[in-house]
């Protein structure tokens, strides 16, 4: 409903809706009861048929903004998008660029080495010939909502526990131990490397200053995990 304030979304089947006291929103249930359509303009709807590569780039930024890298494959695929076929389309149209925040290279090193190259939970580590195969350096607070590339908002996670670290499946209490969401459940496999670790400790650097910090245990426990924890 908020929505059509910005200019840019328009509503189908909202009119003459009875809005609060208060202020203009309609209730709740005669919104339910109408269930109004919410959309762009016809002319901003043909604008991004029509240019591939300003879809493309707007979906991008949106993700690069909001979500973490590891859930862009799913977000993209709820909402049947296909990335790479808009860029195909898109070939030889110019394409918007807009300044994105920069990661620090170095960020993903000094993680994975402060956690012995293995994942904080399950102590996961493969390698084929030198590079390292499954494990990544997640951000606890993420990237896209201000958090830094320090080690003490990292953990070395295999991809398993990084993607389930992003979905909220499951947190690290100030203590350093791991709480399973009760939302997240599965069968014998989630019992086995997921549940299994619920109120175990996680492997820590060796250094103290290097552990993740309060602040980005707090701002993941608000904003990502699925309270409340398992007992």
């Amino acid at each position: 409903w908020r929505l059509q304030n910005d200019g840019l979304w328009t509503l189908d089947g909202a009119e003459g809706l009875p809005t609060r006291k208060s202020n203009t929103d309609p209730p709740v249930t005669a919104l339910r009861e109408r269930d109004p359509v919410g959309r762009f303009p016809e002319e901003v709807a043909v604008t991004l048929r029509t240019h591939p590569a300003l879809m493309a780039e707007l979906v991008t930024d949106l993700l690069d903004a909001h979500f973490p890298d590891s859930l862009h494959a799913d977000l993209v695929a709820a909402v049947g998008l296909d990335l790479a076929t808009l860029r195909e389309r898109a070939q030889g149209e110019p394409t918007p660029r807009r300044e994105r925040r920069r990661r620090d290279p170095a960020f993903r090193e000094a993680v994975l080495r402060a956690y012995s190259y293995r994942c904080a939970v399950c102590g996961f580590d493969a390698r084929v010939g030198h590079p390292l195969v499954g494990l990544d350096a997640a951000h606890v607070k993420w990237h896209q909502a201000g958090g830094p590339d320090v080690v003490e908002n990292g953990l070395a996670l295999c991809v398993l526990h990084h993607r389930l670290l992003d979905r909220g499946a499951w947190t690290l209490s100030a203590e350093g131990t791991v709480w399973v969401a009760e939302e997240a459940h599965g069968g014998e496999a989630f019992e086995r490397w997921v549940l299994a670790y619920h109120d175990r400790s996680v492997a820590t650097p060796a250094a103290a200053h290097q552990r993740v910090a309060e602040s980005h245990l707090v701002w993941h426990h608000a904003e990502v995990f699925r309270r409340p924890a398992r007992p």
